[in-house]
């Protein structure tokens, strides 16, 4: 390969499914790529899985830790990171283990990433024999915060699990308040890496 010359390809598809897709039919056709390295989101992945699957697109290292896309049968996808399920089986484990918490509370984005993690959450507590919880959704295009923390409040948690993205979790926080968290255990995925967070 010497005497080549490897030029990166960006586009922005702005955490939109539908602009991922066009984006990536852009490299293909345009730009004769067959590899996307670290593309960002489930969703926008799912939109073009087609593609993984028949051997037309190769992803390596996709940041998404969704289930939806680790099929077995997905031989052109390499992964970098753990599940969401696995973080979030890890998570609650170590929180009972060692924090005894046996109330929890989910903050969750209500798409595929949330949701993958959600159901993970759920079969961990199951598992360890705990059969309440409660759940706060929320959307992706969402600001105000204030209906989620009233229903974090009520539940009075042990435990606030955070299966959710920076941006939401720091207004989601913020509205909860410093004193009320200081008294609680708050654990998140891997997703929330933000220097503020």
């Amino acid at each position: 390969m010497q005497g080549q010359f490897v030029l990166p390809s960006i586009l922005n598809d702005g955490y939109d499914a539908y602009a991922a897709l066009r984006n990536v039919n852009t490299l293909m056709q345009e730009y004769k790529i067959d590899i996307l390295l670290a593309p960002m989101g489930t969703t926008a992945i799912l939109n073009y899985i087609d593609k993984i699957r028949n051997g037309e697109l190769s992803v390596f290292f996709p940041v998404s830790g969704s289930t939806l896309i680790r099929d077995a049968s997905l031989k052109n996808i390499i992964h970098f990171k753990a599940s969401y399920q696995d973080e979030v089986r890890a998570l609650i484990d170590y929180m009972i283990r060692e924090y005894g918490a046996q109330n929890f509370v989910f903050f969750y984005q209500t798409d595929a990433y949330g949701k993958d993690a959600l159901e993970a959450a759920h079969a961990m507590l199951k598992k360890y024999g705990i059969t309440t919880w409660t759940d706060v959704p929320y959307s992706r295009e969402q600001t105000n915060f204030s209906e989620q923390a009233e229903q974090v409040r009520k539940a009075n948690p042990d435990a606030i699990g955070l299966l959710s993205v920076s941006l939401p979790t720091q207004a989601f926080l913020g509205e909860l308040g410093t004193e009320y968290l200081l008294k609680r255990r708050v654990f998140g995925m891997s997703f929330l890496e933000s220097a503020d967070l």
